[in-house]
């Protein structure tokens, strides 16, 4: 029986310690004293409950849910770390302490905090020996539904890209989580990154839709609301540039996120996407889908870009509306190759880089 410790108590980190729970594994959630309330809703409820897009709803409570990094890292093998881009570095910095040899430490979804944490390691002597890698997406697309509630789409057996730094130790990053999450290969941590979804439409569907979800807040959805051919050609755009910048880096294009969009637009078919539909968010334009988004792979993607003369001319308008909207310029203060140490390589010295 394995024992794993999710940290972060959001929405991702309560399903995946639900569902993780439910699938026999020893499971520790963790998360700093801000989510005391929340771990209090969980114990109240006797568990977390998950309801996912089948209608089929179930509960578990993990093995141990606690405020305390040392507790929740005891004898833990496998640690996944379930939090926004802005707290990567917190947990990593967490989990210093605890760091041993044969630990396996995974991020969900990772954006290049591999990188970020790696070099905090780095400074702080600690991480040799230790497996560290990412997802190219979310373990799970769920939202809060409530105390100790989360609303699932698809299932933590769908395969999800995985990418180890360096790329050379992802077969060991595979086998370490082998019967917890179904993994595939990615070449680079690039690669994961721009093929995420989420770089092809939360920009652009938030920012087309600013006024709405202004005045929505809370109540928006952006994948039942938000949805029109105009926000259908500003995504096939995006996507057509991140597959021009994927194609001059010698990656692979996963597939078309906007095939999948365009199916969800069709609303009086698909039934099955529903539950997609109904999703919640954004509620602000300093929510994830910019925050994140902008920050992680729409910068990287302009960053890219310009550093090997491949046109963005779309992504590039949509980074610097959220920038002036939000006061922030995420060219500078994001995930580019600039901030990553990545700057001023040929693509075959970008790649060994990683690999």
């Amino acid at each position: 029986m394995k024992q794993v410790a999710i940290l972060g108590c959001g929405p991702t980190g309560m399903a995946v310690a639900a569902q993780l729970t439910i699938d026999g594994a020893q499971v520790s959630l963790c998360d700093t004293q801000d989510f005391s309330q929340r771990m209090e809703e969980i114990r109240s409820a006797g568990g977390i409950t998950l309801e996912d897009d089948r209608g089929q709803v179930r509960t578990a409570m993990p093995q141990v849910l606690t405020n305390d990094f040392a507790q929740a890292l005891q004898g833990a093998e496998q640690v996944v770390i379930c939090v926004p881009a802005h707290r990567q570095e917190e947990m990593g910095e967490a989990l210093l302490p605890h760091l041993r040899r044969g630990m396996a430490v995974l991020l969900s979804p990772g954006n290049l905090g591999s990188i970020l944490l790696r070099r905090q390691w780095n400074r702080a002597n600690a991480g040799e020996g230790v497996l560290l890698g990412e997802l190219a997406s979310n373990l799970w697309t769920c939202r809060a539904d409530g105390p100790a509630k989360v609303k699932v789409v698809g299932g933590l057996g769908s395969p999800k890209r995985v990418c180890a730094l360096p790329a050379s130790e992802t077969p060991q990053l595979q086998r370490a989580f082998e019967g917890l999450f179904s993994l595939t290969e990615a070449t680079n941590l690039l690669e994961g990154v721009l093929n995420s979804p989420n770089v092809v439409l939360h920009l652009a569907g938030t920012l087309l839709n600013t006024a709405r979800v202004e005045q929505r807040g809370a109540a928006f959805a952006l994948f039942r609301e938000g949805l029109s051919p105009a926000v259908l050609r500003c995504g096939q755009q995006v996507q057509e540039e991140r597959e021009a910048v994927l194609q001059t880096l010698g990656l692979q294009i996963y597939g078309s996120t906007m095939d999948h969009i365009r199916k969800v637009y069709c609303y009086d078919q698909y039934p099955e996407l529903e539950t997609f539909r109904g999703l919640s968010g954004p509620d602000s334009l300093t929510h994830r889908y910019i925050r994140e988004d902008a920050s992680c792979g729409v910068a990287l993607l302009v960053s890219l870009g310009k550093a090997y003369g491949v046109p963005v001319p779309m992504s590039e308008t949509l980074l610097r509306l959220a920038g002036l909207l939000n006061g922030v310029d995420y060219l500078t203060e994001g995930r580019t190759l600039e901030n990553l140490g990545l700057a001023g390589l040929t693509v075959e010295q970008l790649r060994e880089k990683l690999a």
